[in-house]
């Protein structure tokens, strides 16, 4: 089931960061995968084969997975990251939160798994889609969204007198 974690994928890794690689490392791996300075990620995300999204639970990277409707796999480094890890995992309930905090092969394995396959992954994508849909609507004419944010419009230009459209 999971063969692609040793046979394929797509990496970012900015340009200064390859310094940090052993020698040969780009070499050795390139029938492996591809590793990109930058890859457009809510594209990547919306496309229908993702079915797991590994993250760092930057709130920005979790939004952009509601909105995508794909279950999360977080690995979270520092900040809020632990937080925003802990909402998608416990809250939320549309993720798994890598156990002690370094992802291993068998590790990623079994998350995949996890999110993946059996009942509780289909939940977590059942509830996935649900937050998709409802992020969706927020935005929409006539949404939470867009009238939380023409509410805060009109209490800037009350508060400055300024007038702002």
């Amino acid at each position: 089931m999971f063969r692609s974690l040793t046979t394929g994928g797509a990496r970012s890794l900015k340009n200064e960061a390859r310094t940090h690689l052993p020698d040969g490392f780009l070499d050795r791996v390139g029938g492996l995968g591809k590793i990109v300075p930058w890859a457009p990620q809510v594209e990547i995300l919306a496309h229908r084969s993702v079915g797991a999204f590994i993250t760092h639970c930057g709130w920005n990277s979790v939004l952009e997975g509601v909105v995508s409707g794909v279950p999360m796999i977080g690995r979270p480094f520092l900040g809020d990251q632990k937080v925003n890890a802990r909402v998608i995992e416990s809250v939320l309930g549309i993720g798994v939160v890598v156990e002690g905090g370094t992802i291993t092969k068998s590790g990623l394995a079994d998350c995949l798994e996890m999110v993946l396959a059996g009942e509780e992954g289909r939940r977590m994508r059942e509830r996935a889609e649900e937050l998709k849909k409802a992020a969706r609507e927020a935005v929409m004419e006539g949404g939470s969204s867009l009238r939380n944010m023409l509410v805060l419009l009109e209490q800037v230009k009350l508060v400055t007198n300024i007038k702002l459209y």
